[in-house]
């Protein structure tokens, strides 16, 4: 089969198709583009990872600038994530700018979700932004998802968020019930989304007489679509028993004095600072819910981005890097348009490893993605001005500039790069410089800083807000750290599998690896190429040994599970053809399965001995 030209027509007939029919243009884009993942799946597992980029050259020329290696990466991770069964009914839901926002999911029920509620509440894109950025899923109850998975009937508690989130305005610190209320009054339509689907606003501070006494209800609510009164209980303290006596009995007059026979019986929430589970567990009316209320200093709810999307970065990388190879001579040309698609590699695979790893929510994801765009941008000057990516040589050319990093963050500052992608204020400039930085140097301590509760704590507030505190200098470091960490090795990872790669033909030779060699590779302090050889001691399956100890340098347990997953040790193996490198092969496939496996926390690599 010819994958390119079966790809290329399938392009065209869908430019065809949107221009003639407009009204289903959107269902034959998404079955196109899946159609098109699954032929460069195929691909790409027959002639190897590179062909995506080969094939965006092509199309880029052939059909059109839009169909770059992006474009076609995505339309492959559809087809990986929608071929399972349960999701591929619904890929005519919604439209390819929905799935977009999808894709960077690595659990398919969380993806089920989201389709889910944007078709029943016909939720447009933006909508559908923020609600993944509020992380609305990680907030319904695992009770919850098991019904959504086994397609159970649903009641109205179940949708309920936890915690509530409830926009604070007016950045208040502490604050007493007639504050949150009006909180929530400010902003009552993001708090009914928080509740889940159906409710309606009736009033706040509704008046009932118990007795020879007049009682205010905080809020009361009506679900249309379960048919229902809400009774809502504001509390700034812990959950305490006798707010579940006060809110029963709101509820009960209410079923006796206002709700219809036709009608289903009404529900209490109390929202309160801290839930108690034992004041929950002993309550005999499971009508009852309680839960937690979050301040969230800055708008979730918006469009709270500072920094553009992901696309947008693109654009602008693009833009800047086009002119370098526009204006290249054909010694040099090979080389800008390889760092630029390795630069759109590690952004990819950088916010792959976020789904599995940190999972930011989009305002940390959108710098995680810009630093990795970014990460070697001073190799574009530094090819033009040495005519080579060796950074020894960088000294000859400039003042205090270490490496391409230090390069990088010189011309960031230099050429405004980042003026167009922060318009609004400058936070993160100095944050992003560091970690341009900091990707090219060697730092054996940068993961002890690594912490996962403090990585966990990103989700719950705006990146605007980390970077505006006082009181986050921890965090900050962390968030440095991490993102730093995340783009070395999978920069690493790039670069590795284009070693093993380049190794095309077999290297069949008797030379014997030198025993210190061996165990310096075992220890992980394998000198360079360039200084082995300038011991005597270089040979080919030396050069297979330093091949095979890039391992030693990759840090997360997700990057090294591709690896593995890839095969890329046994690849280098298969292609020495002797035994003399058995014992290199057997020991590094050993010490890569052991760093998987016996990792403290699944995800950082335990410091290597």
């Amino acid at each position: 089969m010819n994958y390119y030209n079966e790809i290329k027509n399938k392009i065209i007939n869908n430019e065809i198709y949107e221009k003639v029919k407009d009204y289903s243009k959107e269902r034959n884009r998404v079955k196109t583009y899946f159609e098109i993942g699954k032929l460069l799946t195929e691909a790409g597992s027959k002639y190897g990872e590179s062909i995506i980029n080969e094939f965006s050259k092509k199309l880029t020329v052939d059909v059109g600038k839009k169909y770059n290696y992006r474009t076609l990466y995505r339309m492959r991770k559809l087809y990986e994530i929608f071929v399972d069964k349960k999701l591929t009914t619904m890929l005519s839901k919604l439209t390819w700018s929905h799935y977009l926002l999808l894709l960077s999911f690595n659990d398919n029920n969380k993806i089920y979700y989201y389709i889910k509620i944007s078709e029943e509440q016909n939720l447009d894109v933006r909508t559908l932004k923020q609600r993944i950025l509020s992380n609305e899923y990680e907030r319904i109850d695992e009770e919850t998802k098991t019904k959504l998975i086994n397609q159970e009937q649903t009641i109205v508690s179940d949708f309920i968020k936890n915690p509530i989130l409830i926009k604070n305005s007016y950045n208040y610190t502490e604050i007493s019930e007639k504050i949150l209320k009006k909180l929530i009054l400010e902003d009552m339509d993001n708090f009914l989304t928080e509740l889940g689907d159906g409710f309606c606003y009736i009033k706040n501070e509704y008046k009932i007489k118990l007795g020879d006494r007049y009682n205010y209800i905080d809020l009361l609510l009506y679900n249309i679509k379960y048919k229902c009164y809400v009774v809502v209980e504001l509390k700034v303290t812990d959950l305490k028993s006798e707010h579940i006596g006060q809110i029963e009995k709101y509820m009960n007059y209410i079923d006796k004095n206002i709700k219809t026979i036709e009608e289903n019986k009404t529900i209490g929430i109390v929202i309160c600072k801290y839930e108690n589970e034992y004041v929950i567990k002993y309550c005999s009316d499971d009508r009852i819910i309680a839960r937690k209320y979050e301040l969230v200093w800055y708008n979730y709810f918006g469009d709270i981005m500072a920094i553009k999307n992901i696309d947008e970065q693109i654009e602008e990388f693009k833009k800047y890097t086009d002119e370098y190879i526009a204006n290249a001579d054909d010694k040099t040309k090979g080389g800008y348009e390889d760092k630029q698609a390795h630069s759109l590699f590690v952004m990819d695979e950088a916010l792959l490893v976020d789904a599995i790893f940190t999972e930011y929510n989009q305002s940390f994801k959108n710098l995680l993605a810009l630093e990795s765009l970014f990460h070697d941008v001073g190799r574009f000057e530094q090819l033009k001005v040495t005519g080579s990516f060796r950074d020894n040589e960088l000294s000859d050319h400039y003042k205090n500039i270490e490496d391409h990093g230090d390069l990088g963050a010189v011309l960031i500052k230099e050429h405004g790069l980042l003026d167009n992608l922060i318009p609004d204020v400058r936070l993160y400039d100095e944050e992003i410089i560091k970690v341009i930085k900091l990707h090219s140097k060697v730092n054996p301590d940068l993961l002890n800083g690594i912490m996962r509760d403090y990585i966990l704590s990103f989700k719950n507030y705006d990146l605007k807000e980390l970077f505006l505190s006082n009181k986050s200098a921890k965090e900050k470091e962390i968030l440095t750290n991490v993102n730093t960490s995340i783009i070395q090795d999978v920069d690493r990872l790039d670069i590795f599998r284009k070693i093993v790669k380049g190794i095309w033909v077999p290297m069949v030779t008797e030379d014997k690896i030198d025993p210190e060699l061996f165990e310096l590779f075992k220890q992980g302090k394998l000198p360079s190429m360039n200084e082995i050889k300038a011991a005597g001691k270089w040979n080919p399956n030396v050069g297979h040994l330093v091949r095979m100890s890039f391992i030693n340098q990759m840090n997360l347990v997700p990057v090294l599970m591709k690896i593995r997953n890839e095969n890329l040790i046994d690849k280098i193996y298969q292609v020495s053809g002797n035994d003399i490198v058995l014992p290199a092969y057997e020991y590094a496939k050993e010490q890569l399965d052991k760093a998987i496996e016996y990792s403290d926390d699944g995800i950082v690599v335990n410091k290597r001995k």
